[in-house]
């Protein structure tokens, strides 16, 4: 089952968006900060991930450039 990494602050997005997917057969993991992101990315192999690029202390752009 493919692996979606969801991160956003905004909470009502992070849980319809991750309803959705997971009714599609998606295993969904969610954050709502980058930092937060980047340890479920450092212990468990994602396959995507839907990024806000406005967070709260590391923003998307700079998330981008960690993951690369």
């Amino acid at each position: 089952m493919p692996k979606i990494l969801f991160i956003d602050d905004e909470i009502s997005s992070l849980k319809a968006i991750s309803a959705i997917l997971r009714k599609e057969g998606y295993d969904v993991y969610t954050a709502p900060t980058a930092e937060e992101g980047i340890e479920i990315l450092k212990n468990s192999e994602i396959d995507c991930i839907l990024l806000d690029y406005r967070l709260p202390g590391m923003d998307g752009i700079e998330l981008l450039k960690w993951i690369k």
